[in-house]
């Protein structure tokens, strides 16, 4: 029989490896198990996010968006960086170890890149994975105190022309500007001729006059800065373009910027520039070029003016768009901020509300793209100096790499309740200082929003989330200190900006100083632990209010370590306070009042620092958890209104445990942060219950791991590694049940033999445990109707015909999961009688419009179901004999005329109470072309069973039926002439031939049926 199946069974095979998708890979090896979320991690592997002594500068792009700059981080000797990916990382390239003056990647060309150092320029033709020196030393760089200063490029033809400024420290000499033309190697560096001045800045302007380059250049004769321009390479300064005298005495460095429609016109020429005097004489200022004779003129843009600040020094300057109506960014030389204009200039000039972190020298680049993304960055350098970048046209900036700073404690973690849809993350650290960092992909990348490295912040304490964020919002609030004072900051976009900081408290209660525990309420209200040194107080805040803190209630003497919110804070204002002192606190007035847990305790009924936490369903069962770091003193529960103590509930917690801290997730499972190394995480699916279970969750961990600062977002668990200084993630695929398959729940008429059960494979399950029994209590299991499989699947032993049974599947490894719901199906009637069996009409037959049709009977049926149609898979019925109009008999007559010289298709089963036999297999007949003359039958009706196997059918009654003398049965056929039978030969062989057709198909479906029933079984 299989060799008969073997070739469908192959072609199904091929057939369904092509056209069906292969599924992705399962995230079963990240899931019931601990695994390291990745953070802000130096070196190469980490895309130098962290980076000590970076010290960021040069920055520049190409014309695709590379991003490069200069940079000296600890852990290598190389100094040229390059981003690929808007700066979220960075790799050094080119095996450059210079110390670099200046970048230039021509805007015509993304892989063509020069460096220059103080003494030499450098090009690379492939994307700065390779450099070649250009030959010599312009205007003897390198030698005698005279330096390179600036770089800029310019394609002429097909070559480009290089331009270079110098400068000479020694007093009374100067530098100049000198041209290398590609074309003309020969020529070496050419002196441009711009006369005894130093030259700090050299640009190529972006519009040609007359097919010939403009070079702007700023210079300082240490007397006073002038700026020149030159049409043409060939040192005409001042001889189109008048120079430009700017009352600044001496020059440290200088900047040049050109708007988008500059133009070599007197309508046009508009010129940025940017002066760091060293002295904070500079300032940005804006040029409007005269046309010889004609003066040209110089404004001060006077950034600071809105700030009381006369004069700044500027280190760069950056200008997206016109001169009329431009954004322009400054940034200054001596502090990590960035002054925005507008209006090409004109209009006013603000500050950052959160700027770039870092001391000095804060350079700015508007994104290649920053028309579609408005995308802007900034570089700095001193402490917590970093790259950062900008979407809101600077007003705030975020941190994304080579950040001068480093991770030396996690804090904490705080994901978004949202967080399945939003993957939003944040993580709290200690380094240099303190830093809030987000994920926006749940930890794959990060950037920092806030840090106590922003001016006039001295420290940040806490940070927690809105229960309704990212319910179209996304508050977050930080404790913290403020020029000395207590503060509170509170962000209503994801922590991208923040409200200015309020008091903690009214100034008459500044001796509580410290916020040691914070519970956030909702966008607007939550609760401020605080002690002063010998009480600690809850303070409830409404930072919406006008008089945002309401008076205190003081709790006791010792330091309050957590506060928790019913889940129905809205209805009942319920508040649980665990103190570092053993104390649980209780409050049904939203904190204005407390009273201890149990309320009749007159000593600390629990000893240690006590997390708490409230059981989901706490509206109905008044359940509330306590857990201690005191070695030994477990999980605790108590029942409001119930309990007279608290209850051990753990029973799993070795002698030494430390409890750290407690989550709820919305699935109701408990869990618990256990801080003695390599005891893991306690878990429990039914805290709640007169006896829970509760199990130790120690998979993929180190086993020197401590954890502590336990969170919970939908089925995503987070904790802190203390010990290894690791974050931390567990994906709980089993807050939910086992979801069952086949069979339907329901289902009736499943085979006796080679019963299959599956359900859907659980991500890192590894195991399951099953039952099937006829009690759907579970309560009399036979032999061989339980145990455990490593599969989503399993095969069963022989069932008893028409019996109901119950099943359930549960996940048992790595982790418990909780039972599936009980589904029920029924076996098929009829014993070891698989597929009822047609006696007749034969296949082919020609058979009367009224024939009849006879089968064989099938043990325990009640009653047959016949269906007749005109199509093999029976969508075209011509009688269903079904549910109450089933035939209580083995044998019948059709009760209606079929339709002459039609091939018919039919099929029975049987059927019981609960339960129906397979389908039999189809049948084929056709009926006669002429009818028969009319005869009227003689139908008697005995309660004799005639039967053509060997069981004994007594519960059917079975019917006998005289026929006519011409009559069908199965094993006779009594011929009839050509006219009786058709009206042509053609028509009977189209009918027969019809009917071979259909039996062909039949057979075919048939025997794909049968092979993969025995693959199955196999």
């Amino acid at each position: 029989m299989k060799r008969v199946i073997l070739l469908p069974v192959v072609i199904l095979t091929v057939m369904f490896t092509l056209f069906v998708p292969t599924p992705p890979a399962c995230a079963a090896d990240s899931a019931l198990t601990w695994r390291k979320v990745d953070l802000p991690a130096e070196g190469q592997a980490g895309g130098w996010v962290l980076a000590q002594g970076a010290d960021i500068r040069c920055l520049t792009q190409s014309a695709d968006g590379t991003l490069y700059c200069y940079a000296n981080p600890s852990g290598t000797t190389y100094t040229l960086f390059k981003s690929v990916d808007c700066g979220c990382s960075w790799s050094y390239t080119g095996g450059v170890a210079d110390v670099i003056i200046d970048i230039v990647s021509p805007q015509d060309s993304a892989s063509v890149v020069y460096y220059a150092t103080a003494s030499g320029v450098y090009k690379s033709n492939d994307g700065a994975v390779t450099f070649m020196p250009l030959p010599g030393a312009p205007g003897g760089a390198g030698m005698n105190n005279v330096s390179i200063t600036s770089l800029d490029v310019i394609r002429t033809g097909s070559y480009y022309a290089v331009a270079v400024a110098t400068r000479d420290a020694d007093t009374g000499e100067f530098g100049g500007v000198y041209v290398y033309n590609e074309n003309s190697p020969a020529e070496g560096w050419r002196d441009l001729g711009i006369g005894l001045r130093d030259v700090y800045k050299i640009a190529f302007a972006p519009a040609l006059c007359n097919n010939e380059p403009c070079l702007a250049a700023v210079t300082n004769n240490e007397s006073g800065t002038v700026v020149s321009f030159s049409i043409g390479l060939t040192g005409d300064w001042g001889g189109v373009i008048s120079d430009t005298s700017i009352p600044v005495g001496s020059l440290v460095s200088a900047d040049i910027a050109f708007p988008e429609n500059f133009a070599v016109n007197p309508d046009d020429f508009t010129v940025y520039l940017a002066l760091n005097s060293g002295t904070g004489a500079g300032d940005a200022y804006i040029i409007y070029g005269g046309f010889s004779p004609a003066a040209s003129l110089c404004v001060d843009l006077n950034i600071g003016q809105y700030y009381g600040i006369d004069s700044i020094d500027v280190a760069s300057i950056a200008i997206a768009g016109s001169s009329q109506t431009g954004r322009l960014l400054a940034g200054p030389a001596a502090s990590a901020q960035v002054y925005a204009g507008s209006e090409g200039g004109a209009g006013w000039w603000t500050r950052s509300e959160k700027p770039p972190t870092g001391r000095y020298s804060t350079e700015v680049l508007f994104a290649v793209d920053y028309s579609r993304s408005g995308r802007a960055y900034a570089a700095t350098g001193g402490t917590e100096s970093a790259f950062s970048v900008t979407a809101d046209a600077g007003l705030t900036w975020n941190q994304l790499s080579l950040i001068n700073t480093r991770i030396t404690t996690i804090l904490d973690v705080i994901p978004s309740p949202d967080y399945d849809t939003d993957k939003t993350l944040f993580v709290f650290t200690f380094g240099l200082g303190h830093s809030l960092w987000r994920s926006a992909d749940g930890g794959l990348r990060w950037e920092r929003v806030f840090s106590s490295a922003l001016p006039d912040i001295n420290s940040l304490e806490l940070v927690r989330i809105s229960p309704l964020f990212g319910a179209g919002t996304g508050v977050i609030f930080v404790t913290g200190a403020f020029q000395g004072d207590p503060v509170l900051w509170r962000s209503q976009d994801g922590g991208q900006t923040y409200d200015r900081p309020c008091l903690c408290f009214d100034r008459g209660d500044l001796e509580f100083f410290t916020v040691t525990q914070c519970a956030v309420i909702d966008n607007d209200g939550l609760l401020l632990g605080s002690y002063n040194g010998t009480q600690s107080v809850i303070y409830r805040a409404d930072v919406a209010a006008n008089r945002p803190y309401l008076p205190k209630t003081t709790l006791g003497s010792s330091v309050i370590h957590s506060i928790a919110v019913s889940p129905d804070y809205a209805a009942d204002e319920t508040v649980l306070v665990g103190t570092r002192a053993g104390w649980v606190y209780y409050s049904t007035d939203g904190g204005a009042s407390f009273g201890p847990l149990p309320g009749d305790a007159s000593a600390a009924p629990l000893s240690g620092n006590i997390s708490v936490a409230f059981d989901p369903n706490y509206k109905q069962n008044r359940t509330v958890y306590a857990a201690s770091d005191t070695a030994g003193k477990g999980i605790r529960r108590f029942i409001i209104g119930e309990s007279t103590g608290w209850e051990n509930i753990d029973g799993t917690l070795s002698t030494d445990s430390l409890i750290s801290s407690l989550a709820v997730s919305d699935s109701d499972i408990l869990y618990a942060a256990n801080s003695k190394a390599g005891d893991g995480m306690e878990r429990s699916l039914n805290p709640a219950l007169s006896e829970p279970g509760f199990e130790t969750v120690v998979r993929g961990l180190d086993t020197t791991a401590r954890l502590h600062s336990l969170k919970v977002a939908g089925d995503n668990v987070w904790a802190i590694d203390s010990a290894n200084t690791h974050l931390l993630a567990f994906l709980d695929t089993l807050g939910t049940r086992v979801v069952l398959r086949e069979p339907a729940d329901g289902a009736g008429s499943i085979e006796i033999k080679n019963t299959t059960l599956s359900w859907v494979d659980v991500a890192g399950v590894t195991g399951y445990e099953w039952q099937v029994d006829t009690d759907d209590g579970f309560g009399n299991i036979a032999d061989g109707f339980s145990g455990t499989t490593g599969s989503a699947s399993l095969r069963l032993p022989g069932l008893e015909a028409a019996t109901t049974y119950y099943w359930r599947v549960r996940a048992v490894t790595p982790v418990m999961g909780r039972w599936s719901v009980v589904r029920e199906f029924t076996t098929v009637l009829g014993g070891e009688i698989d597929i009822p069996r047609l006696i007749s009409p034969a296949v082919g037959a020609v058979v009367p419009l009224k024939p009849v049709l006879q089968w064989d009977a099938i043990a325990g049926a009640e009653y047959y179901e016949v269906l007749i149609a005109t199509d093999y898979l029976f969508n075209e019925l011509l009688v269903e004999r079904a549910g109450a109009n089933g035939l209580p008999t083995t044998a019948w007559q059709c009760d209606v005329s079929l339709a002459p010289g039609v091939t018919c298709y039919w099929k029975i089963r049987a059927a019981g109470s609960f339960s129906y036999s397979p389908w039999s297999n189809t049948g084929v007949f056709i009926t006669e072309a002429v009818p028969f003359a009319e005869a009227t039958p003689s139908v008697a009706i005995t309660p004799a069973t005639i039967t053509t196997s060997p069981e004994v059918i007594t519960p059917v009654t079975t019917i006998v039926v005289n026929l006519p003398p011409t009559v069908w049965t199965a094993t006779q056929t009594t011929p009839v002439t050509e006219e009786q039978a058709s009206p042509s030969w053609v028509i009977k062989l189209y009918y027969i031939g019809g009917a071979i057709i259909a039996l062909i198909l039949g057979l075919l479906i048939t025997t794909v049926i049968m092979a993969v029933r025995m693959k199955r079984y196999d």
